[in-house]
C-alpha cells in the first residue's frame, strides 16, 4: 500500500496499457517521474551503503589496541571513505526510468498486481553502466485502506 502510494505521488504519466489478461481486469501504465525516481533510487542505495558500513565499522574489527589491530581499523575507515565517495560521484550521474505495469480488478478497483521496471544508467569507474530491476508483487487480500486505519479498525 505504501508503494502504491508513493507511485501515485510520483507519476509523471498515466496510461491505459494492453492487458494480456483478458476479463475482470484492467491494466494501467505509470511511469514516474525521473528526477523523482532517481532521488529515491539514490536515497535507497545511501541507506544500503550506510547499513553495510555499520555492519563493518573499524569498532567492530579486532578487540585489541595492538599495532595490527589499529592497522586494519585504520584500512577499513579508508576503503569505507573510499567506497563512499565512488558511490556518490556515482549517483551525480545517475539516471532512473522506472515504469510500473498495474494491475486492477475492474469489479472491486483495486489493485492485484503490480510490475515495477527500474532501469539505472549512471557512470562508475570512467565507464556508463545500466542496471535493471524488475519486482512483481502479487497482491491478495487488499481492501484498498492504508495500513494505520485497518489497524484502527481492528481496535475497535
Amino acid at each position: 500500500a505504501e508503494r502504491l502510494a508513493a507511485v501515485q505521488k510520483l507519476a509523471q504519466s498515466v496510461e491505459y496499457a494492453d492487458s494480456a489478461e483478458k476479463g475482470p481486469n484492467l491494466s494501467l501504465s505509470i511511469l514516474l517521474r525521473p528526477d523523482a525516481a532517481a532521488q529515491a533510487e539514490a536515497a535507497f542505495l545511501r541507506a544500503a551503503f550506510e547499513r553495510s558500513a555499520e555492519a563493518v565499522s573499524p569498532e567492530t574489527i579486532g578487540s585489541g589496541n595492538g599495532k595490527a589491530d589499529q592497522r586494519l581499523r585504520q584500512a577499513v575507515r579508508e576503503e569505507i571513505a573510499d567506497s563512499r565517495r565512488k558511490l556518490e560521484a556515482m549517483l551525480r550521474t545517475l539516471e532512473v526510468e522506472d515504469r510500473v505495469h498495474l494491475t486492477v480488478d475492474r469489479s472491486r478497483m483495486l489493485p492485484v498486481r503490480m510490475e515495477e521496471t527500474v532501469v539505472m544508467r549512471y557512470v562508475s569507474e570512467g565507464k556508463k553502466r545500466v542496471e535493471k530491476r524488475v519486482s512483481t508483487v502479487t497482491i491478495g487480500g487488499f481492501d484498498g485502506k492504508p495500513a494505520a486505519i485497518r489497524a484502527a479498525g481492528r481496535k475497535s
